[in-house]
C-alpha cells in the first residue's frame, strides 16, 4: 500500500503518453488522432493502424501538411505550409519532396519545378520579388547546368552555371535603349557600340578593321563603346563598370583597353587592363585624348576624333617607342612653358652657387646647394624632359653637377697649396684659407635666401601644372586610364 500511488501514477503517465484515437476508426478508415508526447495531430485516412490515403496532420511546431499519405509517410500530392509562412505544393516521396512542385516564400520569391530529395533539383523556375528570375537546370538547390538568369534591370547572363554563376556563356547587358554582350572573341562579337550614333559607317568599319588586326594579332582587346549620357555616374564609374562587363583582355593576361566617349556629357575615357599599364600609362592615355581626339571634337568630327584616338592607341601598343611623339600636352603648353622656363632660371642659379660655394670653400653652402641640387635633379627627373628615363635624368643631373663642384675644388686646392701650408688633399676636403674666412659672411646668407626662394617658386609653379590638368587618373578593376572633357 505504500507504493500504490507511484505505481498508479506511473502507469497513468504511461497511458496518457501514448497516442490516442479520439474519434473514428484509426484502424481502417477515417479518424482521429491525437500524440500528446508533442502536442500534434492527424485527421484522415487509416490502413492497418497506420496514415494512408488523404488526411491533415498539424506538427507541434505550427507547420501543417495536408495531403497523400502511405504507411505514414507523406507520398503523393500534398501541400506544406509553414509556421513562417512558406509553403510548398507538389510532389512527395517517402516524405520528402521529390517530383514537381513549386514552393513559396514569405517574401515572395517562387520556384516551380523538379524536386528530388527536398532540393530543387532538374530544371526548374525562380522568380524573385524584383521581377529578376533564372530558368534552367539545378543541383541540389544551386543553378548549375544550362540556364538564363534575368535581372531586374534587363541585363541577361545565358549559358552553363556552376555553383549559382554563370560559368561559361555570354552576358546581354541592357540599360535604358543600350543592349550589349560580353566580349568573347567569336564572329558575333563586336568592338564598336556606338550606341550614341557618333561614328560614320565608313569610318566604324576602318576602326573595326584596325582593331580586329590588333586583336588576332596580339589579343590585345581594344573596344570603342559611345553611349549619349552617363545618366548621372561618373565617367569614372561608368567606365569602370562596363569594363568589367565586357570582360575586356584575355584571362591571365588583362590586356584590354576600352574608349568610352559620352557624347552629350562632352566626356571621354580610356580604361586600360593591368596588363597595359606599363605601356599605356594614366599620363600617356591623357595626352592621346588631348592630342589625337579632343581638336577634332572641338569641330565638330567624332568620326575623325576618335578613328585618330584609336590609331594613337595602336601605334603606342605596336611600338611603345611611339610614346614620344605624345611628350608634351598641347592644352598646357603654355603653362608647361612656364614651368619649363622656371626650371632652367633656378638649374643657372644652383650652377651659380654651386661655382661659389667650390670657389671660395664655403662648406655650409655646399650643404645648403647640394640639397637645392639634389631637389632640383628630381623634378627635372620627374618631368624627364629628355626622355631617357627616371634613374638616367636623376643621376645624370647629379653627377654634373657635383663634377663642376669638385672639378673647382680640385683647381682651387692646386692654387692654395702652392702659396699655403698644407697638402693638397688638406685643402681640398679642409680649406680655412683667408679667401674662406673673409667670404663667410652676408653674401652666403643673402645667396641662401634667394636660393630658397627660387626653390618655393619651382615647387609652386610645378604643382600649379599638375592641379590644372584637365584630366583626372583613374585607378579600378581595370588598371589605369584617364578621363577628359571638351
Amino acid at each position: 500500500m505504500k507504493y500504490l500511488f507511484f505505481i498508479i501514477f506511473f502507469f497513468s503517465l504511461i497511458i496518457t503518453s501514448r497516442a490516442q484515437c479520439f474519434s473514428g476508426n484509426c484502424k481502417n478508415g477515417k479518424g482521429e488522432y491525437f500524440y500528446p508526447q508533442d502536442s500534434s495531430s492527424y485527421n484522415g485516412e487509416f490502413k492497418n493502424g497506420l496514415k494512408h490515403g488523404f488526411g491533415e496532420f498539424q506538427y507541434s511546431n505550427g507547420n501543417v501538411y495536408k495531403g497523400e499519405w502511405k504507411k505514414d509517410l507523406r507520398h503523393g500530392k500534398g501541400v506544406l505550409t509553414f509556421e513562417n509562412g512558406d509553403k510548398y505544393e507538389g510532389d512527395w516521396k517517402e516524405d520528402k519532396r521529390t517530383g514537381k512542385g513549386k514552393y513559396t516564400w514569405l517574401d515572395g520569391t517562387n520556384y516551380e519545378g523538379d524536386y528530388v530529395d527536398n532540393e530543387m533539383h532538374g530544371i526548374g523556375k525562380i522568380v524573385w520579388p524584383s521581377g529578376a528570375f533564372y530558368i534552367g537546370d539545378w543541383l541540389n538547390s544551386n543553378m548549375e547546368g544550362n540556364g538564363e538568369l534575368h535581372y531586374d534591370e534587363g541585363t541577361v547572363e545565358k549559358g552553363i552555371f556552376k555553383a549559382d554563376t554563370l560559368f561559361q556563356g555570354n552576358t546581354s547587358y541592357k540599360e535604358n535603349n543600350l543592349s550589349y554582350t560580353a566580349f568573347n572573341g567569336d564572329t558575333t562579337s563586336t568592338l564598336i557600340i556606338d550606341a550614341a550614333a557618333a561614328i560614320d559607317d565608313q569610318t566604324k568599319k576602318v576602326i573595326s578593321d584596325l582593331l580586329w588586326v590588333e586583336y588576332h594579332k596580339t589579343s590585345n582587346t581594344v573596344m570603342v563603346f559611345t553611349i549619349p549620357t552617363l545618366n548621372g555616374q561618373t565617367i569614372e564609374e561608368y567606365a569602370n563598370q562596363t569594363f568589367n562587363r565586357l570582360q575586356l583582355g584575355k584571362e591571365g593576361k588583362n590586356n584590354g583597353i576600352l574608349l568610352l566617349i559620352a557624347v552629350n556629357d562632352r566626356k571621354m575615357r580610356i580604361e586600360v587592363g593591368y596588363g597595359l599599364e606599363g605601356v599605356l600609362p594614366d599620363i600617356l592615355t591623357q595626352h592621346i585624348q588631348q592630342q589625337d581626339i579632343i581638336p577634332s571634337f572641338k569641330e565638330g568630327k567624332m568620326s575623325e576624333g576618335i578613328l585618330n584616338g584609336v590609331k594613337g592607341i595602336l601605334s603606342v601598343l605596336q611600338n611603345p617607342k611611339n610614346a614620344e611623339l605624345y611628350a608634351s600636352d598641347p592644352s598646357s603648353s603654355e603653362e608647361s612653358g612656364r614651368s619649363t622656363g622656371t626650371m632652367y632660371v633656378l638649374n643657372l642659379l644652383i650652377l651659380l652657387a654651386c661655382i661659389n660655394s667650390a670657389y671660395y670653400g664655403q662648406y655650409g653652402r655646399f650643404i645648403f646647394s647640394s640639397v637645392i641640387m639634389l631637389w632640383f635633379s628630381l623634378i627635372i627627373t620627374y618631368k624627364d624632359q629628355y626622355g631617357i628615363g627616371f634613374s638616367n635624368s636623376f643621376l645624370l643631373h647629379t653627377v654634373i653637377y657635383y663634377l663642376i663642384y669638385f672639378i673647382i675644388r680640385a683647381v682651387k686646392a692646386g692654387e692654395i697649396k702652392a702659396s699655403k701650408k698644407g697638402s693638397f688633399i688638406y685643402q681640398f676636403f679642409y680649406n680655412n684659407s683667408v679667401k674662406y674666412e673673409t667670404s663667410s659672411g652676408g653674401s652666403g646668407s643673402s645667396y641662401s635666401s634667394s636660393g630658397y626662394s627660387s626653390s618655393s617658386s619651382l615647387s609652386s609653379s610645378y604643382s600649379s601644372s599638375s592641379s590644372s590638368s584637365s584630366w583626372s587618373g583613374g585607378g579600378s578593376s581595370g588598371g589605369g586610364g584617364s578621363s577628359s572633357s571638351w
